[in-house]
């Protein structure tokens, strides 16, 4: 077994820990809530290690995949299954690291406000300026979702889906290579709108197996397997 394919197994067993560890144990990941107590009102935020360590674990294996040496050769046309289950993957892993990295700068945010952490502060912010920063870590979460799936583009890397499941998007202009960000954008915005159309989930292909956006962004998708790093 060589050092790509051991990252691969790594990979799988920190996506399963996560998947154990949000559907077995049925608790509250991180959550925060506002009370107020006549003129004192308070932040409250409580935070379980189980998420926080997740998310620095995956924050590290996705940094871990976007510099490490990979040797990889084509070996066919994936099937949707494949393609489907690697965009789950992806979607899992990157919204529950998002979700414990935007709940940990918030935390970060309103402690330096008050100059030290705390699981419970007094605030003097009101609840339209909480409001507003809740609706700024979601739509900076959102970007950095999209952004999850543009950079490994970029690197000419894949992102933990396609790499758990052994599938690869290949540029515009060859086999190999790194996206320019233009068209990593497009690919990505062509993909989302076909996994927001009715036709994903039994989407029309055509004898090599790529789907409208594929074409629509001139890319192909491919399976692939790893071999040893020369």
């Amino acid at each position: 077994m060589n050092s790509t394919q051991v990252l691969r197994v790594v990979a799988v067993a920190l996506v399963a820990f996560q998947v154990c560890c949000l559907y077995l144990f049925p608790t509250s990941w991180v959550w925060s809530s506002r009370q107020s107590h006549y003129a004192d009102p308070a932040v409250s935020a409580v935070s379980l290690p189980i998420p926080f360590t997740w998310t620095v674990i995956g924050l590290f294996l996705f940094a871990v995949l976007m510099t490490s040496k990979q040797s990889l050769s084509m070996v066919g046309v994936p099937a949707w299954r494949r393609r489907a289950v690697a965009f789950l993957v992806d979607m899992h892993f990157g919204t529950l690291t998002l979700v414990g990295s935007g709940e940990i700068a918030g935390r970060a945010l309103r402690a330096s406000r008050i100059a030290h952490a705390a699981s419970k502060f007094p605030t003097t912010e009101s609840a339209a300026s909480e409001l507003v920063m809740a609706v700024s870590l979601s739509f900076l979460s959102l970007t950095a979702l999209f952004l999850y799936f543009v950079f490994p583009l970029t690197m000419g890397k894949q992102t933990v889906g396609c790499f758990v499941m052994g599938t690869k998007v290949t540029p515009p202009f060859g086999m190999e290579g790194r996206f320019t960000w233009s068209a990593a954008i497009r690919r990505t915005w062509h993909e989302l709108n076909g996994v927001c159309s009715g036709t994903w989930f039994n989407p029309r292909r055509d004898p090599d197996g790529n789907t409208w956006y594929d074409l629509q962004s001139g890319c192909r998708v491919v399976q692939v397997e790893y071999k040893s790093v020369p």
